[in-house]
This record gives C-alpha cells, sequence and structure tokens, in this order.
C-alpha cells in the first residue's frame, strides 16, 4: 500500500535517500524509512546530506532551548537583565562538522559520530510590557550523536557557541572519512598498536593479521574472488550474498556474515611471497575496520548496493586521490605500512644496517639495508624502502627501482634530489610522443635508454655484461651528469564522484613524466665518436655493414638465429649479399644485437630502407624501437610493444 501522497512526494524529492519519523513512544528518537522519490544526483557531503534531513528537528531545538527553556544567552551583547521573552528570528544553519567515535569502541556496536551544528539566529528580547527592549546577532551550538546505521539521533545539547580548546572526538572529512595529517599516521599507528596489539609495540614481529581480525571481532574466510577488480581481500560489515567462482570457475553465490573478511584463495598459500601480502592485506582490511566504519555507512546512503571496502592485489592506484574510495584506500595503506614497520623500532634497525654495510658505499648499503628490513618484518621490497624514505633517508629513492618488471640499476640520489631518473618504456614513449624536444635529443644518438635511465651514450657511462648494456659505476655515482632527469607529472583531472562508480577496477596508470627542462643538456659531455667511426667504416653495403658488425660485437649465426628467429640460412644469405632483408628483419636484427640508434641506422641505411615517423603506424613505433629500444629489449619484450600497438611482430625469436 503506498502511503505517500502527490505533495508527500513534492516534498521528498528535495531531500535525501531516507526520511526520518519521530518514536512515537515519546522518546525522542528519530527512525529511518526509504524515501521512494530520491534521486542519486542530489546526494551530497555529510554537511548537505544532514542539513536536508535535520534542519527542522536542529532549528526547533534551538527555539525550545531559548524561546521555552529560557537559556540563557550570556555571550549577548546587549543588557539582558529585564527582559521577559526572548524570541529567534530567521535562524539557519551555518556549518555542520562531525567527529567520530570509532566503531569498536562504540557502547552501541553500531557506527556513532558527534555531530556539532552551528546555528546562527537573530535575537530578539522583549520586556515585561511585551516591548522589544533590544535585538542581536547570536551563534549557537547543537550538539548530538547520529547512528549511522538505523539513522537514530540523540537528544540534542544546545549552547550558546564557543571555540573549543580541545574538542573531543577526530575530524571526519565530508564523506566521514578521519582526516589524518601526514605527520600524524606515526602517532595513529601507535595508537592503534597499544590499544589493540600493545606486545607488538616493542617487538613487531608479534603482531599478527589474524590475531589482530580475530581481537577486533572479525572473522576471515576464502573464496576464489576471480580477477574482478583485482582484490586480495573484501571487508563486510553487514551480510551480503557475494558472487565468487567455485574450484572449476563457474560463478556461484556464497553467503557472507557480517563483520567478515573475504580473502581471495590465492593467500592460503606457504611461500613467504604469499604469507607477506596475507598478512598485508588482513591488516589492511583490520585499519579499514578502525578507522573507515562510518565512512562505509555513510556511503551506503549514496549506494545502497555497496557491499564491501576491498584491498586492492599487487598494483595499488589512487588516481591522485580524487575519489573518497582513493583516500581511504591510501589511508588504510599508509597505516598498514606504519603497523607492520613501527617508527622508532624500524629507525633503529635502519642505523644498525647502515652502520654495518658502511664500507660498502652508500648505494650498496642502501641496498642491503632495504633486503634486510624486507626479510625481518617480512615485507615488500617497496614498503621497505619507502619506510627508509618516510623515516629521514630520501637518497634511498635512488635504489631498486622496478622498471618494466625487473630491478634496474641502483643509483646515489642526492638528499635533496625529487628528479625521477628511472621512467618505463611507457612513460617515456608518451613524453616522446608530446615533447618535440625528447624527439630532437633522440635524433642527436647522444642517448640511450638502458635499463630504465636514458643516459648519455659513451664508454664511461654504459657497458656491455651478458649481452645486455648496463650503467658503470661512475654513471651510478653521477646519475644527474650522465641520465637526463624526468619529473613526475599528475593529470590533474578532478573525477567527480559517482556512487554508482564507487568500487571501479583499477587499471595501472603509471605516472606521467616530463622531461626536465632545468638540465644542461648542452653541458653534458658530447658522444665518443670512435665507437660510431669504427661502425661506419662498414656502411659500403648492407652485406659488408651486417657482417662487420657481427665481427665488431662478435655474434655468432647461431646466436642471432636464437635470438631473431630468422633462419641460418636466410642470415647467411644477407651476409653473402644473396637476399634483400625487409624492414622488420633489419630491426629484429639490430635489436638482437643490441645495437646503437645511430648504428641501427646505418644498417638500415645500408639495406636501402627508409621511412619517417610522421608516415603514421607502423613507422611511428618503428622509429621509437630505433630510438629507445634497440640497446637494452629484446625482440621478445619488442614484439610485445609492438602487440600493444596492434603491429605484427618483427620475427618470432626461439623461445624455448
Amino acid at each position: 500500500m503506498n502511503l505517500f501522497t502527490a505533495e508527500d512526494y513534492d516534498r521528498l524529492a528535495d531531500q535525501a535517500p531516507y526520511g526520518f519519523f519521530e518514536d512515537p513512544m515519546g522518546t525522542g528518537n528519530l527512525y529511518r524509512y526509504q524515501n521512494p522519490a530520491w534521486e542519486p544526483a542530489r546526494i551530497g557531503n555529510f554537511q548537505d546530506y544532514f542539513t536536508a534531513e535535520y534542519r527542522d528537528w536542529v532549528i526547533g531545538a534551538v527555539r525550545y532551548a531559548v524561546e521555552t527553556e529560557g537559556m540563557d544567552i550570556q555571550r549577548s551583547p546587549v543588557a539582558a537583565s529585564g527582559y521577559d521573552q526572548v524570541f529567534l528570528e530567521n535562524p539557519e544553519i551555518r556549518s555542520v562538522k562531525s567527529r567520530e567515535m570509532p566503531l569498536p569502541e562504540c557502547a552501541s556496536g553500531d557506527p556513532t559520530i558527534q555531530v556539532d551544528t552551528v546555528v546562527i539566529s537573530n535575537v530578539i528580547f522583549y520586556g515585561r510590557e511585551g516591548n522589544a527592549s533590544g535585538r542581536s546577532s547570536q551563534w549557537f551550538r547543537v550538539r548530538t550523536y547520529l547512528d549511522l546505521l538505523t539513522g537514530g539521533v540523540c537528544s540534542p545539547e544546545v549552547s550558546v557557541y564557543q571555540r573549543e580548546e580541545n574538542p573531543s572526538g577526530r575530524r571526519l572529512s565530508d564523506e566521514l572519512c578521519p582526516v589524518i595529517p601526514k605527520d600524524q599516521l606515526e602517532d595513529e599507528a601507535d595508537r592503534i598498536l597499544a590499544h589493540y596489539f600493545p606486545e607488538a609495540v616493542k617487538d613487531p614481529g608479534k603482531l599478527q593479521g589474524e590475531e589482530l581480525a580475530r581481537r577486533l571481532g572479525l572473522k576471515l574466510c576464502y573464496a576464489n574472488l576471480g580477477d574482478s577488480g583485482h582484490h586480495y581481500g573484501r571487508l563486510y560489515f553487514d551480510r551480503q550474498n557475494v558472487r565468487v567462482f567455485d574450484a572449476e570457475g563457474r560463478p556461484e553465490v556464497i553467503p557472507v556474515m557480517p563483520k567478515t573478511i573475504l580473502l581471495d584463495m590465492e593467500l592460503r598459500g606457504r611461500s613467504r611471497a604469499v604469507t607477506r601480502n596475507r598478512e598485508d592485506t588482513i591488516i589492511h582490511e583490520c585499519v579499514h575496520y578502525i578507522e573507515h566504519a562510518c565512512f562505509f555507512y555513510f556511503q551506503q546512503l549514496h549506494h545502497e548496493d555497496l557491499e564491501f571496502l576491498a584491498s586492492d592485489g599487487p598494483v595499488k592506484v589512487f588516481h591522485g586521490e580524487t575519489t573518497p574510495i582513493d583516500r581511504v584506500e591510501r589511508q588504510a595503506s599508509q597505516i598498514t605500512a606504519r603497523l607492520r614497520m613501527p617508527q622508532e623500532y624500524t629507525r633503529r634497525r635502519i642505523r644498525e644496517c647502515m652502520e654495518k654495510y658502511q664500507a660498502l658505499g652508500q648505494t650498496d648499503a642502501m641496498n642491503r639495508t632495504i633486503h634486510e628490513l624486507s626479510q625481518s618484518f617480512n615485507v615488500s621490497y617497496d614498503t621497505a624502502k619507502y619506510r627508509m624514505v618516510e623515516l629521514g633517508y630520501p637518497e634511498a629513492r635512488g635504489i631498486m627501482n622496478y622498471i618494466d618488471g625487473r630491478y634496474v640499476d641502483d643509483y646515489a640520489a642526492e638528499e635533496k634530489d625529487r628528479r625521477r631518473y628511472a621512467v618505463t618504456l611507457e612513460q617515456l614513449e608518451r613524453e616522446y610522443q608530446r615533447n618535440p624536444k625528447l624527439r630532437q635529443l633522440a635524433e642527436t644518438d647522444e642517448y640511450v635508454y638502458v635499463g630504465g635511465y636514458l643516459v648519455h651514450f659513451c664508454p664511461e657511462s654504459v657497458r656491455l655484461e651478458n649481452g645486455k648494456y648496463r650503467l658503470t659505476s661512475t654513471a651510478q655515482m653521477n646519475i644527474a651528469k650522465y641520465c637526463i632527469g624526468f619529473t613526475p607529472v599528475h593529470s590533474g583531472k578532478h573525477y567527480d564522484y559517482d556512487p554508482a562508480s564507487f568500487h571501479r577496477d583499477h587499471e595501472a596508470h603509471p605516472d606521467d613524466v616530463c622531461m626536465d627542462e632545468h638540465q644542461n643538456i648542452d653541458g653534458l659531455m658530447k658522444l665518443d665518436q670512435a665507437y660510431h667511426q669504427t661502425v661506419s667504416e662498414h656502411t659500403i653495403g648492407f652485406a659488408d655493414t651486417f657482417t662487420g658488425l657481427m665481427e665488431l660485437f662478435g655474434i655468432t649465426i647461431s646466436e642471432l638465429v636464437e635470438d631473431t628467429g630468422i633462419s641460418d640460412k636466410t642470415i647467411t644469405n644477407y651476409r653473402n649479399g644473396k637476399v634483400t632483408p625487409t624492414l622488420p628483419y633489419v630491426l629484429s636484427i639490430c635489436v638482437a644485437m643490441g645495437l646503437s640508434p645511430q648504428t641501427s641506422r646505418n644498417l638500415l641505411k645500408a639495406a636501402h630502407i627508409t621511412f619517417d615517423a610522421s608516415e603514421g603506424q607502423p613507422y611511428e613505433a618503428y622509429s621509437f624501437i630505433i630510438d629507445y629500444m634497440t640497446v637494452d629489449y629484446s625482440v621478445c619484450e619488442v614484439n610485445e610493444y609492438l602487440k600493444k600497438k596492434g603491429i605484427q611482430p618483427l620475427s618470432m625469436p626461439n623461445t624455448k
């Protein structure tokens, strides 16, 4: 039966997803009902929500306290003596501020917040004879406690507004996420350990995710979550029927009880890496439970289908913290790292390691320290590295950079150096396409892309090791002299909060980079011409050039056959001048031999092959391969790059 009239719908259309009614038993509590006229686009922040739902109730509480109970208005500038009545004129809500009562500490067990509403109003005083004796503007504070789960509110406390020196509770954001400044994250982690796991304060090794979950009253269970959302774990506050997958990969639905952490089946293993991920995931979800219950239940008012908060898989992407879920995920990750590696204990371990390895030099000592921290705390290398940076070792930024699926050479970062010298191939390609200065630099052939670095190509900076180019120790210790610097650039895009996409799939979008324009590139060392002079002697024809390069680099036919997949007969015919090579095959040979960009161009020129990147695909991709991929990539890796571009592979190397 529909109890709402047309007038009700008109009124409800301007309100939030739920309406409220007073308890008929006279307790003063309000109870929630579903608003049939709710439209998601009308939902705003908590202040908008509270004002829309509770405005009349708040204003009524102030009127009752002042006009009926005769509350003393101590701060009124008008002489209050002698008046008989006081009335409010045009009262309005000026602001709504919320502070949290953390879920595990609430007596009710429900997410409860303290709400302070500031009301401003004109106050008119009337004397005993009924004449107005004064008028002033006055601010009032209305304090109440709101149960987000039931919608119930406590009786209000009305007072004349005065700034509090130390207001109780922690401030919440507009989305009811706790506001924790970066310099207070360490204190928050210490608070959590002291309250829930005090034995881990002096010995972090005692912190166990399963035990922390048990102390919080959380249950753990496992299911095959598949690859949807890339979640390792999910925290369910309420009972849900959850779609997962059975042992054969077929979808099924299982019931999940309230206060449950649902973990992916991949985390049941016993290897060190799996154990580390399981601990990170469980602790991450426990942090969500401690910090973000109010946030979750408020979001349910926006998005009634919201089921869980999730811990991402190995790739954590926050898109510059542009949405509420980005902020809570980053906050949970930051606190989790600090719980795993508490501040004072970790500082002491870092000092011990650095002293132990100081004879090895800065970069090696840092590398060994990161390895040892990773082992002793059972955390990832990245977590250990960035904890060192956070705890006063910014030079650790140059250690253990993971680029394109591998760790690249360490370098000695300067203490104040914020430039990113190591960049991924994808980042480099984007900058190459939009930055003409970088394209001009590639044409000079003075720089090559080696192991994540755009490095000045000369004997002092590059060495050949096991068929791959690497930075020399000289270049590692003088990275700013030999390598082009790049600064991180965020997209700056603002993503409007859309409740329907609260749990969007996270895709790996690395930060963009731009070439550091402050470097004096013209003043860097010039290219060692002796190397290319040797190569240029073999530019009469393709056969002579090809044969000369193979002899110069000591590469055999069998090695080229293995690395390129081109048959030995074809390579022999190339050497004898019997066959004219195609563009993809010449590029495949350049990549397999690790030729520099200029030498690659010489070989193409000898084969009478010319093209320009401006001709579009595939020539744009071929140009990028020559400029940045021949030196440090295999033919298989180059083919993967071409596959993403929808371009045929160069050749099919033997990968057995």
